[in-house]
């Protein structure tokens, strides 16, 4: 497969049922398979259908460096998608041997970087279909759960101020702490009770070193190194956050340590927040927020 978007793929991406049928493939290939994970993936379940009756595999691999057909989905976080390859025997239990380690669709589906409102739908869907659950603080985070993360507290009291090893969210998650992920997704609640049980609020993320694989902040052009608080997570759809933290004590002062231009250099929330924002021109309330305090 010479053409990375082969004519098959954009058709099925469209839902251009004619032109699917006109550009099947008289063997069974990965470009079928890609074609499937698509149109299930954008909710084209007639394209999806034909894909099907004509060998795409629902439990096949989309490629061996990324995952199953099952992963698109996942990743747009689109349950009607993975209801559709789940019906058809997906399975979600299944691992993909990838370059950042074996993740099956329930870890890509936590890992992807599109908000939705449709999370925990996708997260019931994959758990009622057999997807392992990881019964851990992260995911008791995911999902919203302050009895899940008081369990998880209760068995292994010691998490509470380990650092993360996980690339969740926007702003990865590497190296930063529970109470970072709270605010990455916008949980107060859980927020509180890691508060209550002794974290700091002004604890910040391990200082990590950059490497030539590590992606700038989204949407900047800045790598962070490190050394954020939990206020740096606490904007766009977790903005509320950032009255609360504020509210507890959290100093909007103190700088998380990124690199520009191959220089270090250190932002506050709010000169972070402003890099953001003449960018994306969405953080003024939160810029205004800072600002205040």
């Amino acid at each position: 497969m010479t053409d990375a978007y082969p004519t098959l793929f954009l058709a099925a991406s469209s839902g251009d049922l004619e032109s699917v049928r006109e550009n099947l493939p008289e063997e069974n290939s990965f470009i079928l398979n890609q074609a499937l994970a698509q149109a299930a993936a954008l909710g084209h379940f007639e394209v999806a259908d034909l894909l099907v009756q004509n060998g795409a595999d629902p439990n096949g691999e989309f490629n061996s460096l990324y995952g199953t057909v099952l992963f698109p989905a996942c990743e747009y976080m689109n349950p009607e998608g993975i209801q559709y390859l789940l019906q058809k025997e997906a399975n979600p239990a299944r691992e993909a041997i990838r370059v950042d380690g074996p993740r099956n669709a329930l870890q890509h589906l936590l890992h992807s970087h599109h908000p939705s409102p449709h999370k925990q739908r996708c997260i019931q869907l994959l758990l009622q279909a057999g997807a392992p659950d990881p019964h851990d603080a992260p995911f008791a985070i995911h999902v919203g759960s302050l009895d899940r993360l008081k369990a998880a507290l209760d068995q292994k009291p010691e998490i509470l101020n380990q650092p993360l090893k996980e690339t969740y969210g926007r702003f990865s998650l590497e190296g930063a702490s529970l109470l970072h992920m709270a605010s990455e997704y916008n949980q107060p609640e859980i927020a509180e009770e890691l508060l209550s049980r002794g974290i700091d609020i002004n604890t910040q993320s391990e200082e990590l070193p950059a490497t030539t694989g590590t992606s700038p902040v989204w949407p900047t052009d800045i790598i962070s190194l490190g050394k954020q608080t939990a206020l740096f997570h606490a904007k766009g759809t977790s903005k509320d956050m950032l009255n609360f933290l504020l509210d507890k004590g959290a100093d909007p002062e103190l700088p998380g340590l990124f690199l520009r231009d191959g220089k270090k250099t250190e932002l506050t929330p709010l000169a972070f927040f402003e890099e953001v924002d003449r960018i994306e021109c969405n953080l003024l309330e939160e810029v205004i927020t800072l600002k205040s305090a």
